[in-house]
Parts: structure tokens; sequence; C-alpha cells
């Protein structure tokens, strides 16, 4: 054999192998947490530093019902969250509440839709085609006129099938 066949050979067998992959069914209770961290945006200019946005950081708890039957994902848990920079006038702005999501989501081999926010998903355990445990994450900007980077990521195990 040459090695124009052994590659043409190898290419053939990673298509077939990649045609019979199927995306991951996302189906169940899936324990959840997931963190958001978006920087601070400092001023310098003009004469001396001015802040424009604390930046964030919040950590995510909860349990996300998925049911790929309807494609929608319903979760209720916990946030506790408070700025990244500290000031006199935010000392102590630390709070916890609670965490609700409801809407419609979709998967493929490589992202995550939950509402309008798309993820890059990386499966970590699948069974049987059903993914047992997955991390997702994004970027954003949040603040507005302030605009900072945010990066947002997180991970889910299953708890119980549907």
């Amino acid at each position: 054999m040459n090695v124009r066949t052994i590659l043409l050979t190898g290419a053939a067998v990673l298509l077939a192998q990649s045609a019979m992959a199927k995306t991951p069914e996302i189906s169940g209770d899936y324990y959840f947490n997931m963190s958001e961290f978006c920087q601070p945006v400092i001023d310098p200019w003009p004469g001396g530093s001015t802040l424009l946005y604390n930046g964030l950081h919040s950590a995510t708890t909860a349990v996300a019902d998925f049911d790929s039957s309807t494609g929608k994902v319903s979760a209720t848990g916990d946030t506790i969250s408070g700025d990244q920079m500290v000031t006199n006038s935010t000392a102590g702005n630390v709070t916890a509440t609670s965490y609700s999501l409801s809407g419609a989501y979709s998967n493929t081999a490589t992202t995550l839709t939950i509402g309008t926010a798309t993820y890059t998903i990386d499966y970590k355990t699948v069974v049987k085609g059903l993914a047992r445990s997955f991390h997702f994450y994004t970027t954003a900007t949040e603040g507005g006129a302030t605009a900072a980077n945010c990066a947002i990521e997180g991970n889910a195990s299953l708890e119980r099938r549907s």
C-alpha cells in the first residue's frame, strides 16, 4: 500500500465514524453549578482613575429538568453574587437569591443553547447516547456603556432520568 491509499482509507474510516456518531441526548434532572466572572472597568482618564463598573462574580447551584421530548428546561436553585471590586460604598454587597430558569433548549455535538444564550459544550460522560455529565462555557459582555468582558462556565451531572 502506498501513502495515498493509507490516507484515503483513514479518511474514509473517520468519515464513517463521524456519520455514525450521534449528538448525546440531554434529558432528565441534572444537578448543575455555574459561575460568572465579569471584569471590573476602570477609566484612567482624565485626571485619575474612575471605577465605571465594579465587575461581578456569581455562583449558582441548581437542579435543572431537561425535557428532550418538548425541548424545554426549567431550573430552581440559589445564586450568591457580589461585586469584584469592593469600595467603601459597596462593602458587604454579597447577596444570596433564589435562581429560576424556564425556557427552550437545544444541543448539538458542540453547543448547548438555553433561551438565547449559546454555550460551547464538552460532554464528559455519555452512556447509551445519554449525557451523564457535561461542561459548558461562553463569554459575554455586560455593563452597557461600560462594557465588561465576562466568562460564564458550568458543569452538570445527571441525577435522575426522566
